[in-house]
């Protein structure tokens, strides 16, 4: 349904079916515990991992293909409560079905899932199974998450969420490189480090690399890359322009 409306390019028809009034707004632990139709979460998307190429074992005198376990893994925080989960992919197909949209920045945007449903758990995460593709929202004030959350630490290597409102950023060690030329990751990456992005793009974007110290959100020197953050600074001729030596 979304699907067609999405492949066409008509964005406004796939928002009017998901703000239809018979399509119920659901929170996570909701998802978790209920299945019901017509309903629409809320997230923003925190980081797709693309698992690396195949790698050869050896089974005695022989070498046999690894095979990997998934096309792309979605890590989401939902916009009400603030809680994580997943979102997998089995194939290519699959991940062009859920990123329907071509050329988007993915990466750190408000999304719509329509009907989602709980699937399984992975490292303490839900995965979350969703047939329909992934609607862009542009962000507002019905979209902020109403509970604070803030990480909590811990030894083992469980994905937690940091919800960081009104604390000072410092921004140190700021420099110009070679990022990403995909639009779907945000250029959160250089240009040797493999992109999750489904379409590939190969004219790199000049962004900013900096290092994140805060002390309310206890961050120091945390590396940082983005072209959303770069665009605050760098113009779109300065970012888009090729340099040589």
């Amino acid at each position: 349904m979304l699907a067609q409306y999405l492949e066409a390019g008509d964005l406004d028809a796939a928002m009017a079916i998901f703000n239809h009034p018979t399509v119920t707004n659901v929170t996570l632990s909701e998802v978790l515990t209920t299945t019901s139709e017509n309903t629409r979460l809320t997230a923003q998307v925190l980081s797709v991992k693309k698992p690396k190429p195949k790698k050869l074992q050896k089974d005695g005198n022989k070498f046999s293909k690894v095979e990997k376990k998934y096309d792309r893994l979605v890590l989401l925080r939902e916009l009400t409560e603030g809680d994580l989960f997943y979102l997998l992919t089995e194939t290519p197909m699959d991940t062009r079905q859920l990123f329907k949209i071509q050329n988007y920045t993915w990466i750190g945007a408000t999304v719509g899932l329509f009907e989602a449903e709980y699937n399984t758990m992975l490292n303490h995460v839900p995965i979350i199974k969703l047939d329909q593709p992934l609607l862009p929202i542009i962000p507002t004030v019905i979209y902020h998450i109403t509970r604070p959350f803030v990480a909590e630490y811990s030894d083992n290597l469980i994905p937690r969420p940091l919800y960081i409102n009104q604390a000072t950023l410092t921004v140190t060690k700021a420099n110009v490189i070679i990022g990403c030329g995909a639009d779907f990751c945000d250029s959160q990456h250089n240009v040797n480090t493999q992109c999750p992005a489904t379409v590939t793009q190969d004219i790199a974007k000049r962004v900013i690399q900096c290092r994140i110290t805060s002390t309310e959100a206890n961050i120091s020197n945390s590396p940082f890359t983005s072209a959303s953050f770069s665009r605050l600074f760098l113009s779109a001729h300065a970012m888009n322009m090729h340099w040589y030596i």
